[in-house]
């Protein structure tokens, strides 16, 4: 991992250095990175992975809206974003505490899927407050900015809002319903997350009474904490524990 970071910072440098706070598209990129050899393949995984760490900010290009411009952000945005990460140790006592609560009764799976989940969430949300706001600076009104702001492009998985972690939990009784339903919709919408998140049955994982309440719990353990910057290392990292 960290000779990947390093990769990932030596293209970022070299994009800071042409392009500052200055807006661009991914064929200006292409020309800049071009020292490195990489194939344009190459050039949108790190494009991606950039979005994914929060050092880069897309929008739809105003001229094709089949495109996207590109923003890095600072490196005080970055240092900002880094301090307000959560440890792999406040994650391992996020997770001890949940498997408190399943015991051994419990598939470990059912922890981890409702932890993406949060976190997707999370994230969701606070890339919709930047999009947000971005939008209302461009002279969109509150309607059109919160239109704007859900638009996939600012978001690295694509969620319908009615299924951010909040909303699901409005309504404790329909929990194993609205949770299974999440999923389904969250892996529709992002084909790599077919057969990863879509396969846990809330509905029959919850047909006991002692489940639910185990379900409600996990609840809210989980939403006793944001994780919107949550390394995905650390959420990976999850898996082996």
């Amino acid at each position: 991992m960290p000779r990947k970071r390093k990769w990932i910072e030596e293209r970022y440098n070299k994009l800071w250095q042409a392009f500052k706070d200055r807006k661009f598209t991914r064929e200006e990129a292409i020309a800049v990175l071009r020292e490195f050899e990489d194939d344009e393949d190459t050039i949108n995984v790190i494009l991606s992975q950039l979005r994914k760490m929060g050092w880069l900010r897309s929008e739809p290009d105003p001229t094709d809206a089949r495109k996207s411009v590109y923003q890095l952000k600072s490196f005080a945005e970055i240092l900002k974003i880094s301090s307000e990460r959560l440890t792999r140790s406040d994650i391992e006592a996020l997770l001890k505490k949940a498997a408190d609560l399943i015991r051994t009764r419990v598939d470990y799976k059912f922890i981890l899927i409702l932890l993406f989940l949060k976190r997707v969430s999370d994230k969701w949300e606070k890339e919709f407050e930047v999009a947000y706001k971005e939008a209302l600076d461009k002279g969109l009104s509150e309607e059109e900015a919160r239109e704007e702001a859900k638009h996939s492009v600012y978001h690295e998985f694509d969620l319908p809002e009615e299924f951010l972690w909040d909303n699901i939990r409005k309504d404790v009784n329909r929990l194993p319903e609205r949770l299974s339903q999440a999923l389904k919709v969250l892996a529709e919408r992002n084909p790599e997350l077919r057969g990863v998140i879509d396969n846990v049955d809330f509905i029959q994982f919850t047909r006991s009474t002692e489940n639910f309440e185990i379900l409600r719990q996990l609840i809210e353990v989980f939403s006793s904490k944001k994780l919107s910057h949550v390394s995905p290392d650390i959420l990976g990292d999850a898996y082996e524990w």
